[in-house]
């Protein structure tokens, strides 16, 4: 079974106040992240939910980001990657579902066309490929008809040396 925290024993874990971390989850729950809630309508803080105020604490300190865009930004991150464990929490209402499901589709929509792009991109640059194969094959082929052309002159010029000595050599012995 998971371990779970309530806000004092969380923040004592966190090396952070009380208060931070009520005043940080706060930030969190208006941005749309969800807590469980315990006894007495106290919220429960997972492992995971640790990591998230972590992130924050990370983000304010090391990138001096004020706590709403700290938590903006790693809500997002967590939206994006789908870590929160529901995008919808108990106070949040069926449209604001529908409006999440908008953006989705809208979002899916996006990278259905950028995927797309993607693939024509793809498929230019494989036909440009196959169009510099086929000149490099050509030129090959022109260079191996070029050598074989060339031999067979030699071949010839070498003949036509060996029948004029010959010729040359007869004709003298004629004239004597």
């Amino acid at each position: 079974m998971a371990q779970v925290y309530f806000s004092s024993e969380a923040a004592k874990k966190l090396g952070i106040g009380g208060s931070t971390i009520r005043r940080y989850a706060h930030t969190l729950e208006e941005q749309g992240y969800y807590f469980e809630r315990g006894e007495n309508n106290a919220r429960v803080f997972y492992e995971k939910d640790l990591l998230v105020v972590k992130e924050i604490i990370s983000a304010i300190s090391k990138e001096q980001l004020s706590l709403n865009h700290a938590v903006k930004q790693v809500v997002a991150k967590h939206l994006q990657n789908n870590l929160t464990p529901s995008v919808i929490g108990k106070n949040h209402s069926i449209e604001e579902f529908y409006h999440r499901i908008e953006q989705l589709e809208s979002k899916q929509a996006q990278l259905i066309d950028i995927t797309n792009d993607l693939a024509t991109q793809i498929e230019k640059h494989q036909s440009w490929l196959r169009e510099k194969i086929e000149d490099q094959d050509e030129a090959l082929r022109d260079q191996a008809l070029l050598v074989s052309l060339r031999t067979i002159q030699e071949e010839k010029i070498k003949k036509n040396k060996r029948f004029s000595f010959w010729h040359f050599f007869f004709k003298k012995s004629r004239e004597a």
